[in-house]
């Protein structure tokens, strides 16, 4: 976990596994696995339980903008995403996910995921990814296919 605050204060459910919290003065998003299940407002979270912090000075846009993003993002396509990037970040040393990736990433994801069960997702597009991105698309084919 990265922070700066020892004692970090829930604020609000996003889902189970993302939360708006307070960190000293700051308002932050919080992911981790259940974090946010069962939660008040005010109570402390554990910080062996935080994942991931994301600051709103590492965020390209508004801190509201963001949380609604994340609100509008499946709690599954998080950990998914979450899952992902651990993957990529092991098997790929020198890759690394800033905040803004992540939520670009779970974002593709969710509107991929949502176009994928539509009758405009293009059928050569698995072939297309696995001539592009011929490393990737294993690592994808050995987890997830």
């Amino acid at each position: 976990m990265t922070g700066r605050c020892e004692i970090m204060h829930f604020q609000k459910k996003i889902n189970n596994n993302f939360a708006w919290a307070v960190d000293g003065q700051e308002h932050v998003i919080v992911t981790g696995k259940g974090i946010a299940f069962g939660k008040e407002a005010g109570q402390e979270l554990p910080t062996d339980e935080i994942q991931r912090v994301f600051r709103p000075e590492q965020m390209d846009q508004d801190s509201k903008v963001i949380g609604q993003t994340f609100e509008n993002i499946d709690a599954d396509v998080l950990s998914l995403t979450q899952e992902l990037v651990q993957m990529v970040q092991d098997k790929f040393k020198n890759v690394l996910f800033n905040d803004s990736h992540f939520l670009a990433l779970a974002d593709h994801l969710s509107y991929a995921l949502k176009r994928s069960g539509s009758a405009d997702y293009p059928e050569n597009l698995r072939w297309e990814v696995q001539k592009t991105y011929p490393q990737e698309y294993e690592l994808l084919w050995i987890h997830y296919i």
